[in-house]
């Protein structure tokens, strides 16, 4: 996890939710309501900062191993 002013980069590697992005059962619902292991983290986030956090962009890698995070923190 890296952070930048009020953009935090997480990289997980070998991520637990990992069979959701390229299992072979061809769930679809993880790309529209998103990774549950980066909501909580932007929960978490949202709590120990005192601001709203939103996901900016989530990359994943073609094998599913790397998924990469882009929160923004944002100001109230």
């Amino acid at each position: 996890m890296k952070v930048e002013e009020n953009t935090v980069h997480l990289r997980m590697l070998d991520p637990v939710y990992k069979n959701l992005y390229v299992g072979e059962e061809g769930l679809k619902s993880v790309h529209f309501l998103g990774c549950p292991l980066a909501s909580a983290i932007a929960c978490m986030l949202a709590k120990a900062s005192g601001k709203m956090v939103t996901i900016q962009k989530v990359n994943v890698s073609v094998d599913g191993q790397i998924i990469e995070v882009r929160y923004r923190m944002v100001e109230s």
